[in-house]
């Protein structure tokens, strides 16, 4: 889980840095100059021009799906309240071990708590909006919970439950088929918009 959460957080950060280099580019003169190697220089120009070659694609398809996920959770008016994303928050302060670790890390990628919450607040949209996508069954709840029992039993020689545990189970295969649900989802949305992308 720590693991999935990082990486998120790493995908955030570098997609945020591109877009500022590239955004301040654009606002600056090209001839600007960035670095300096003994007497030769290195212009903005030249390091916009290698960010779009490297990562330029990849960037902008991430843009063209939020700006799509951005107006399909207006059009479908899905909002999550404070009290979702403080228990988000909890959880993962708790996978980091604390919260004096959880602000270790957030200080040492330059996050914010509001960019923390900005996050999971749109993770969470996304998610309310995608679970209509996704389908579990009783057989697969009770399949992954026989599997798993030890991960919800609390207290030493004391068996789990599944009536007890059901949601959580839910949650945790809810989690799991997401991103397949979402890269069907998105391709759906991509047929449906007008998109044109001006750097391919």
């Amino acid at each position: 889980m720590k693991k999935r959460t990082n990486r998120s957080v790493g995908r955030i950060i570098l997609f945020s840095l591109l877009l500022l280099v590239i955004l301040t580019t654009t606002a600056c003169s090209n001839k600007e100059i960035v670095a300096r190697v003994n007497d030769q220089v290195i212009t903005k120009e030249e390091l916009y021009q290698l960010l779009v070659d490297q990562y330029g694609a990849q960037a902008l398809d991430s843009l063209i799906a939020d700006k799509i996920m951005d107006m399909e959770i207006q059009k479908q008016k899905v909002t999550v309240n404070e009290a979702d994303i403080e228990n988000e928050i909890n959880k993962i302060i708790a996978e980091y071990g604390g919260e004096e670790e959880f602000n270790q890390v957030m200080e040492m990628y330059g996050y914010s708590l509001t960019d923390v919450k900005k996050n999971i607040e749109m993770n969470l949209k996304v998610k309310k909006l995608l679970e209509q996508e996704v389908s579990i069954t009783e057989e697969e709840m009770q399949s992954y919970f026989e599997e798993n029992k030890e991960m919800f039993t609390e207290e030493e020689n004391e068996e789990a439950s599944y009536e007890e545990n059901k949601d959580k189970v839910r949650d945790i295969l809810v989690e799991q088929k997401l991103p397949a649900a979402y890269e069907t989802w998105l391709q759906a949305k991509y047929n449906e918009y007008k998109i044109e992308n001006m750097i391919e």
